[in-house]
């Protein structure tokens, strides 16, 4: 599931794996609750620490706590007005993202065709 950043944001515009930032009295699971809970409306059930990517674009440097949820309650909305989709890998890897992100959808290939 993809959300589609807003045009004013920082690389707006493009999809996105959904998430936030982490608040200074926050963990990392913590801030994925809370942010899930904001913009789609959605609680986790279960999630799991899937990769860490550091990526620096020319006007910040972010680091991405990315985890896996495998399993939520509620209905995924954009609460914030942002278009909220499900794509299969093969649309995923036709969308733009934020550079940050492609490392993202490198593992998930990597992992898919590994299973497969």
């Amino acid at each position: 599931m993809l959300s589609l950043r807003l045009q004013g944001a920082h690389q707006g515009g493009k999809w996105e794996f959904p998430g936030g930032k982490i608040e200074s009295h926050e963990t990392a699971h913590q801030a994925l609750e809370r942010e899930l809970k904001e913009e789609l409306n959605i609680s986790i059930s279960d999630a799991a620490k899937y990769l860490q990517i550091e990526h620096e674009y020319p006007e910040k440097k972010v680091i991405l706590e990315v985890y896996r949820v495998t399993s939520f309650t509620g209905t995924p909305t954009g609460m914030e007005g942002q278009d909220v989709r499900w794509f299969s890998l093969e649309e995923m890897m036709k969308l733009e993202f934020p550079d940050a992100n492609y490392p993202i959808l490198e593992q998930i290939r990597h992992d898919y065709f590994r299973v497969v």
